[in-house]
Order: C-alpha cells, then structure tokens, then sequence
C-alpha cells in the first residue's frame, strides 16, 4: 500500500486552487501539495520531473494529480494527450483526476474515455470526494490496471 504523501494541483483558478489545496490540509496536513496555475508550465513541470528518477528527493514528483479541464492555452484534455505522447508517463502514469464544474455529460464521458484519467470530479472537491481518491489509490486491491470497473468513475 503507497501512501499519498505528494498532490499535485493544476487550476488555472486561484481561487478553485486554493479550496482544493484546502480540502486537501483538513484532509490530511501532512499531504504536500503544488499548485501550478498554467497549464503549459505544468506539462513542462511534469515533463521535467519525469526525466529523472522517481526517487529523486530535490524534486516535487506528485503521487496523484487532481487537474482542471477547462484551462487557457491547453485545456485538460490537451495536457492528457500530450502526456500521453510521454513514453515514461504512459509507462509509469500518475493518477490523474479530473476536476470540473461542468455537468456537461460530454465532458464527463470524454474525460473518462482518457486513458491517463482514473475519474472525474464534479468541482469543488470536498474530503469526502478526496477521502474516496485517496482510500483507493492506497487501497492494495486494485486490480493490475490500478483502475475500478476499467478503472473510470464519477466523484
């Protein structure tokens, strides 16, 4: 069982951010967390950090990531594709949850088609919402895939 000690938070909504990195300290203060605003900062940020060694300690490796769908420049979609082009991502993938106010069913059923997406979550995530995340990416009973049902659930 991997305990989630690293999140990391990509909302180009300083204040959806700051609930999230909230939840996340009531949750758990003992949880680190980044929050990177730009979404194209955050490809290179993971991209960079990926280049290297898990185990590096200089660098903040996040064990889930928790990212906004409708961003500027490069929306969440844009930033699964391109980290999908990432042989070491989509060898060694982080869990990655979507994060969104939109109920639109057409965003919930394209996020949960991505291969690197575990699920989507109606914004703003609460602890119960994260409670959930966090007990199953810890929870020793996933199957190989590391996914629920194929992996892909609403929260």
């Amino acid at each position: 069982m991997t305990k989630i000690k690293r999140i990391l938070i990509i909302d180009d909504n300083e204040i959806d951010a700051y609930i999230t990195n909230r939840v996340i300290k009531e949750y758990n203060g003992n949880i680190k967390t980044k929050i990177i605003y730009q979404p194209i900062e955050a490809l290179q940020y993971l991209k960079t950090i990926l280049d290297f060694e898990r185990s590096e300690k200089s660098s903040f490796v996040p064990q889930l990531i928790l990212l906004d769908l409708n961003m500027p420049q490069l929306d969440g979609f844009q930033l699964l594709d391109e980290l999908m082009l990432s042989q070491h991502f989509a060898n060694n993938p982080i869990p990655i949850y979507m994060l969104s106010s939109s109920c639109s069913s057409l965003d919930i059923e394209k996020s949960l088609e991505k291969v690197l997406c575990r699920g989507f979550i109606s914004k703003h995530i609460d602890k119960s919402k994260l409670g959930n995340i966090i007990a199953y990416e810890q929870s020793s009973e996933k199957d190989k895939t590391g996914l629920v049902n194929s992996g892909k659930k609403v929260i």
